[in-house]
């Protein structure tokens, strides 16, 4: 079969529309697959800081050593690990007393000391037989993507678990 130079087949076209078909199709799943991608990112950047946030606050000993005997002008970071012990999740009964004051008087300074950059809410549940003794203090900021953390704790001079909740938001 013959040509004449400046005409195309008609297979040139189909496999044309087919090509753009085909294009435009990946094009689609991947301006579906990018938004889903970027929200999970957000979600687990949150997740991220609350676990964080919640090792920060049960396993650092705050700075310095002594901030719960302090001014809050003096203290540098919140952190309720007592210092006599060198265990992973045992908190001194004064730092968590203080930190329950502090956070109930002024949440700005809890947040200011501990860094956070985005909105947080801490709940302290002291359990016992005579009942749960709970804190909580917490922006008043809507939320929109959120993410918690529980974690167990023990409390100095306490035989029953206290559970510490760190929560996120952006």
């Amino acid at each position: 079969m013959a040509y004449k130079k400046g005409q195309l087949s008609t297979t040139f076209y189909v496999s044309l529309v087919i090509f753009i078909g085909i294009i435009a199709y990946i094009a689609f799943q991947l301006f579906q697959i990018v938004p889903a991608s970027s929200e999970t990112t957000k979600e687990e950047s949150v997740r991220i800081e609350a676990y964080q946030l919640s090792e920060l606050l049960i396993n650092d000993i705050g700075d310095p050593l002594n901030w719960e005997t302090l001014s809050p002008g003096d203290i540098n970071r919140t952190g309720l690990s007592d210092p006599t012990k060198n265990i992973t999740n045992y908190l001194s009964r004064t730092k968590v007393d203080r930190f329950n004051a502090l956070c109930a008087s002024d949440y700005s300074l809890i947040k200011s000391k501990l860094d956070i950059l985005h909105e947080a809410g801490f709940t302290v549940i002291e359990h016992s037989p005579a009942g749960d003794i709970v804190n909580a203090c917490k922006s008043t900021t809507a939320k929109r993507t959120s993410f918690n953390i529980s974690r167990t704790v023990l409390i100095a001079g306490t035989s029953y678990p206290t559970e510490i909740i760190v929560e996120v938001w952006r």
